[in-house]
C-alpha cells in the first residue's frame, strides 16, 4: 500500500497516470466470488473509458454467512483508481469480521473521508451496496448508500425496488447509514446494477435504460450465468462496436435456492478507446420496473 501511495504521488503525466491507475485497478479485481448453501452468483463488469469505476465481491462471512457487495466511486483519475484500490481492499479485510453491514458501510464511510481529506481537491463519493445473507435467521440484510440499482425478484415474479438506505459514502459527514431486512424465503434473485448499465448511451446518445426497459426482467428465467452474459452482450451492442462506454458497468446476480454453492465467474470485458465521459444521475430503478 505503501507504494501506491508513492506512486500517486510521484504520477506527472496523463499516459503514466492512466497506465498506473490501470494497475491498480487491475489488481483487486476478483477472478472467482465465494459461493455458499443456497445461493448462485454471477457478475460482469464492463470497463468504460474513465478511470475509477466499480468494484463487486463476494465473500463469507461470520458464521457462514454472505456478504453481497456492488461499489461505485464518482470521480476519475488515479485518485479515484486509488480510492476504488483501498475500499476493494477493505471490503476483503473487514467484510468477513463483520457481523452487520451497517457497521461495514460506516467502516467504508469513514475510509473514504480519510482520503478525501488529504487531496486538494476533496469530493469523491462512492455509491455502495452491502448484503448480508444469513440463511439461519433466513434473512438478506442490506444497506443500499447511495442508491446503488438493486432490484428483489420474489417467488411470485414480483421485482421490488430496494431504496437507498443512506447517502452515498462522501456525500455527507459520515452520514445516517441504516440497513432494512428481507424475508429469504420469499427472494428468488437480486439484481444489483451501477449506473454506467443504464447511462450507457448509443451513437445516436439513447440510453440504455429508455430502449431496453424490461431488459432485467425479461432475462430473469436464465441461469445467472446466461443472464449476466446477455445485458452485458446487449450493453455492448448498444454501444455499438466501434464505440466505448462513458463508464463502468456492473450487474451482479445471486439466486437463492436450495441447490450448492458454486464459484462465481467474473469476466471483464474491456474498451479502451476515447470516449467522452458523460456524466449522469444515480441509476433509476423504474426503468426496469414493468
Amino acid at each position: 500500500m505503501s507504494q501506491l501511495i508513492t506512486a500517486v504521488g510521484s504520477a506527472s503525466t496523463d499516459e503514466a497516470e492512466f497506465d498506473l491507475a490501470r494497475q491498480i485497478q487491475s489488481t483487486f479485481v476478483p477472478v472467482q466470488c465465494c459461493g455458499w448453501p443456497g445461493t448462485r452468483i454471477a457478475a460482469r463488469r464492463i470497463s468504460g473509458d474513465a478511470l475509477g469505476g466499480d468494484f463487486h465481491n463476494a465473500i463469507r462471512g461470520l458464521d457462514e454467512q454472505g456478504i453481497l457487495v456492488v461499489g461505485t466511486i464518482a470521480g476519475s483519475g488515479l485518485h479515484a483508481a486509488f480510492a476504488k484500490a483501498v475500499l476493494s481492499g477493505a471490503v476483503r479485510r473487514l467484510g468477513p469480521i463483520n457481523r452487520s453491514p451497517r457497521v461495514l458501510v460506516g467502516q467504508l464511510s469513514r475510509l473514504l473521508d480519510r482520503i478525501n481529506a488529504g487531496l486538494r481537491e476533496p469530493g469523491m463519493t462512492c455509491s455502495l451496496f452491502v448484503g448480508q445473507v444469513d440463511r439461519a435467521a433466513g434473512t438478506l440484510e442490506y444497506c443500499n448508500a447511495g442508491a446503488c440499482g438493486s432490484l428483489a425478484l420474489t417467488d411470485k415474479g414480483e421485482l421490488r425496488n430496494l431504496r437507498a438506505t443512506g447517502p452515498a459514502l462522501g456525500a455527507s459527514d459520515g452520514g445516517d447509514h441504516r440497513s432494512e431486512s428481507l424475508e429469504f424465503a420469499s427472494l428468488r434473485r437480486l439484481i444489483i446494477y451501477t449506473e454506467g448499465l443504464t447511462a450507457a448511451r448509443s451513437a445516436s446518445g439513447e440510453p440504455l435504460g429508455a430502449t431496453r426497459k424490461h431488459l432485467l426482467t425479461d432475462t430473469a428465467h436464465l441461469p445467472v450465468e446466461e443472464q449476466v452474459d446477455v445485458i452485458a452482450q446487449t450493453l455492448r451492442d448498444h454501444v455499438g462496436p466501434d464505440r466505448d462506454p462513458a463508464e463502468d458497468a456492473t450487474v451482479f446476480v445471486t439466486e437463492f435456492s436450495d441447490s450448492e454453492p458454486a464459484p462465481c465467474e467474473n469476466s471483464m470485458m474491456t474498451w479502451f478507446r476515447s470516449y467522452d465521459r458523460t456524466v449522469g444521475a444515480a441509476p433509476d430503478p423504474s426503468v426496469f420496473l414493468g
